[in-house]
Parts: C-alpha cells; sequence; structure tokens
C-alpha cells in the first residue's frame, strides 16, 4: 500500500504553484507562496500569485476539481493538474498543442511534478495521482482527457520533464492524436526531434490499477 495519501487541490491546503524540482518534500505551511509556473502565459496568470488564485479558483467553481496533490506527513511528495479546454485555450499553458479549437467535455492535463529523490522513486505516486483523475474525469462526466507535449521514452529518462513520457501515457491507455516536430528549445534540452498529444476516451477507460 502507499505511504502517502492522494487529496484534491484545496486552496486552503496548498494551490500548485512551483516545480517539484527539488530533492526533499516540502511543507507548504512553512514555505513561501509562489505565482505558479512560467509555462502559464495566458490571461489568469502572468507571474502574479493573485492571478494565479483566480485561475484555480475559477476552475474550482465551475467544475468542482483541477487535480490532486500526493501528501506525505504534511508535505508535499507530488501534484498534478488539470483544466477545462476553455480554460486552456485562454492560459496557453505550455503543453497545450497545436491545436486551437476549444473542445468542450474535455479535460486538458498541465504538469505532473514529483519530488526529486531516489527514495521517491518507483512508489507509484505519478501512477496514482493519474488513476485518481482519470477516476474523478469519468465519474464526474467528462468525455475526453487530453495531454500535449509527450516526448519518447528515453532510457535515461526526463528528470525535469513534467509531462511523463509516452510509455507512461500509454499505460493508461492513451494513444497519439497527432505528433509535431519538437520545438528548439525542446530538441536542444531532451535531444529529442518529435513531440506528441495523446487522448483517452473516459468511456474506455476501466478504472486500471497500474
Amino acid at each position: 500500500m502507499p505511504e502517502y495519501e492522494i487529496r484534491p487541490i484545496n486552496p486552503e491546503e496548498w494551490l500548485p504553484d512551483r516545480c517539484m524540482s527539488f530533492e526533499m518534500p516540502f511543507n507548504p505551511k512553512i514555505s513561501t507562496q509562489k505565482a505558479g509556473c512560467a509555462s502559464l502565459e495566458g490571461y489568469y496568470t502572468k507571474g502574479s500569485r493573485k492571478r494565479l488564485m483566480s485561475l484555480y479558483q475559477t476552475v474550482l467553481n465551475n467544475i468542482g476539481c483541477c487535480g490532486f496533490v500526493a501528501w506525505e506527513n504534511g508535505c508535499v511528495v507530488g501534484y498534478n493538474n488539470f483544466f477545462p479546454s476553455e480554460i486552456a485555450q485562454i492560459t496557453r499553458f505550455y503543453g497545450w498543442g497545436t491545436g486551437k479549437d476549444v473542445k468542450y467535455s474535455t479535460l486538458v492535463h498541465h504538469c505532473i511534478s514529483l519530488v526529486q529523490n531516489p527514495d521517491y522513486r518507483r512508489k507509484e505516486i505519478g501512477t496514482g495521482l493519474i488513476n485518481r483523475s482519470l477516476d474523478w474525469a469519468k465519474q464526474n462526466g467528462w468525455h475526453i482527457y487530453e495531454v500535449h507535449n509527450v516526448l519518447p521514452d528515453s532510457p535515461t529518462g526526463y528528470k525535469y520533464e513534467q509531462k511523463g513520457c509516452l510509455g507512461f501515457w500509454r499505460r493508461f491507455g492513451f494513444e497519439v492524436t497527432c505528433s509535431v516536430p519538437a520545438d528548439p528549445d525542446t530538441e536542444t534540452m531532451y535531444g529529442v526531434s518529435v513531440r506528441h498529444s495523446m487522448a483517452l476516451h473516459l468511456g474506455d477507460w476501466n478504472n486500471i490499477r497500474l
């Protein structure tokens, strides 16, 4: 059984406001609040803590959930978040993909971020977060869950890649919907020449436990 607990994102506990690019879990109660990921470029964000809070609160008010946090002894060890496609279109966050059409009844994955500590690897934290997200999405009437900017698998992994690679998403039943050339920054940083968009029709999601 996991040693951590997964709970929905709750503004009274903590809002995801940083990448987990450090080696130890952190306690939000004693940590400086930040303004979120630099990849959130739309109206709700632009580096402002107030706008970041507005983004999350808007999603919570509209649909009741925007992702999950993995907790261990009051500290965060990982999280994932997602937005309805109409909100994703506004924020234009990293990973939106190449499409411009708003797809209703579709959730768009933003990121999955885990503490960078070898002791927390292979603990199924990422798997648990995505399982909970897909369960919630299906139970609440969403039709499609999308993820963009998925990179090819690498034998060395992607230490700071927040999306998860192709093999990770395929385990849940996601299929590639389109592939595009990697942007220069991604190609330079990760040594890959392509990135993928993937989707899962939630009617096909059968609560797989991986």
